[in-house]
């Protein structure tokens, strides 16, 4: 969806992956560090900075 512009769809589908990998590996899991990185991306392209920099920044400290 990112690719294609759907950025509120790719934030939707960011979010819940990174629900699901949160609760299934858990918070400090790389794949659920990656999910973090690739929402914060989204956002970035949304113009949602601060958000997007909160969530990079919790990522970089796990």
């Amino acid at each position: 969806f990112r690719n294609l512009g759907k950025y509120k769809e790719a934030e939707q589908i960011h979010r819940q992956a990174l629900q699901l990998k949160e609760k299934v590996l858990g918070k400090e899991d790389p794949d659920t560090i990656t999910s973090m990185s690739n929402l914060a991306l989204v956002l970035d392209n949304q113009g949602k900075y601060e958000e997007a920099e909160q969530i990079d920044r919790q990522a970089l400290q796990l």
